[in-house]
């Protein structure tokens, strides 16, 4: 049976297709600089969110580098995410860029993630849609 995950964490509400109750999946191997490169996308998208809001955003980057249908380097994988800037990464996104790479994934295997204040709805209940 498949069911959902859906969390809003900071500004982002991350939704997935869960399988798997299991947090942890395989280890990538991922170079510093992409760790780095990962890790500028979170600080960026994170926008003052905490911990938990930066993980599930490095296992939706994660989850893209280990899924056929999107790029397959780091670089690439935050560009089909938006992210085109040069934010430097706080220690808590680096940090969370490496937990991911490890495999941690809160998302249940996320690749999508959409701002709240991007979502349209006619009802809106505090950061809920």
């Amino acid at each position: 049976m498949k069911k959902y995950f859906v969390s809003l964490c900071c500004p982002i509400l991350i939704a997935a297709a869960i399988y798997s109750t299991s947090p942890v999946a395989a280890r990538v191997d991922l170079s510093d600089n992409d760790i780095y490169i990962i890790a500028s996308y979170i600080e960026y998208y994170a926008d003052g969110g905490g911990y938990a809001c930066r993980t599930a955003l490095g296992a939706v980057a994660v989850n893209r580098l280990e899924n056929v249908l999107f790029p397959s380097t780091a670089r690439d994988v935050v560009l089909s995410l938006g992210y085109s800037g040069t934010t430097a990464p706080s220690q808590a996104s680096l940090a969370a860029a490496r937990l991911a790479a490890d495999g941690y994934d809160p998302t249940g295997g996320a690749l999508f993630f959409y701002r709240v204040d991007d979502l349209h709805a006619e009802k809106r209940h505090g950061h809920y849609v």
